[in-house]
């Protein structure tokens, strides 16, 4: 058994190199394909099921309904699925395995629950929070304008260098899901708050005498490239100044500016567009979030009648 353990992390690990290294997955992705991988990896041991290239369809559900019985919810059941699938899938295609035992395993559906957003209002007071006075608080303003801006993922902002931006700093290019590139439009203040932040930084490093990574965009307090956590912190401050009491992480901005976009009309194709969605299911949830917004509107202020579905 301890032999079994062994090949089965070695396994693991090398998915996870490759997942890096290869197809340049983001941290955060990765992140998740190991504890995802490395649950099952346990699984197989604490059941006595041995190698994980010898895995039957059936050992697989067996796995599923133990994570269900724990409590998993049907989104991390789902995500489970989909690290279960591209390491068998990779395994498969590198000779490993002679067949694949998550082929035809049917995704569990989501809960149903909707991304959450802020407001264009609360985008707002959070964007009104930072001393523009400081190269830090510039910084930070620059980091929100970004990701609402642009709508990033906060693995693509981390990653931005000075080489990124295009047509004198209102156009983006971004490394996302998939190793796949694509321009990011920057609106207007999103542009400024980057070239001032920049410009401060720049002076601060300077008048400090103290070196810096000239390439990257997005600066620590030392001088090196920010990394997500430093991001994250961040922003529960501004939520906090700004008195707002959601909870909203970096990718709360990024469903802020689709939902926003589609409610000034922007077409869904666009939309999926300029988020970087391979299929234009994962865009369409934000068609969910505007007609809830329309049908709450509707409830609160029509006189008269409030909104019921109709029978389907």
């Amino acid at each position: 058994m301890c032999d079994y353990n062994e090949k089965n992390e070695a396994a693991v690990n090398e998915f996870i190199e490759f997942l890096r290294y290869e197809r340049g997955s983001a941290e955060l992705t990765i992140s998740s394909y190991r504890n995802d991988l490395k649950d099952f990896s346990r699984f197989l041991g604490e059941e006595d099921f041995g190698s994980i290239f010898e895995v039957s369809p059936e050992i697989i559900r067996a796995y599923l309904t133990r994570c269900s019985l724990e409590g998993l919810g049907r989104k991390s059941a789902a995500r489970r699925v989909s690290s279960l699938r591209a390491f068998y899938k990779h395994l498969l295609q590198n000779g490993k395995i002679s067949v694949n035992p998550v082929t035809g395993l049917r995704t569990p559906k989501p809960d149903g629950k909707l991304p959450n957003f802020l407001t264009e209002k609360e985008i707002d007071y959070l964007l009104s929070e930072q001393d523009l006075s400081t190269w830090l608080g510039a910084r930070d303003k620059a980091i929100l304008e970004v990701l609402y801006g642009g709508g990033l993922r906060i693995s693509e902002l981390t990653g931005l260098s000075r080489s990124s931006f295009r047509s004198g700093g209102r156009i983006v290019k971004v490394r996302g899901k998939g190793n796949r590139e694509r321009l990011c439009p920057l609106g207007e203040r999103a542009g400024k708050a980057v070239e001032d932040y920049l410009r401060l930084a720049e002076n601060h490093f300077r008048e400090c005498c103290r070196a810096f990574d000239e390439e990257a965009v997005f600066l620590n307090r030392f001088g090196r490239r920010l990394k997500e956590g430093g991001i994250r912190k961040m922003l529960k401050k501004y939520l906090l100044k700004a008195g707002l009491s959601k909870s909203a992480t970096p990718h709360t901005l990024r469903h802020s500016y689709a939902t926003h976009l589609l409610d000034h009309n922007a077409d869904l194709r666009s939309v999926q567009e300029l988020l970087g969605h391979k299929s234009i299911a994962a865009t369409q949830v934000y068609t969910h979030l505007t007609t809830k917004r329309l049908k709450d509107v509707y409830k609160k202020a029509h006189p008269r009648d409030s909104f019921t579905e109709p029978e389907q």
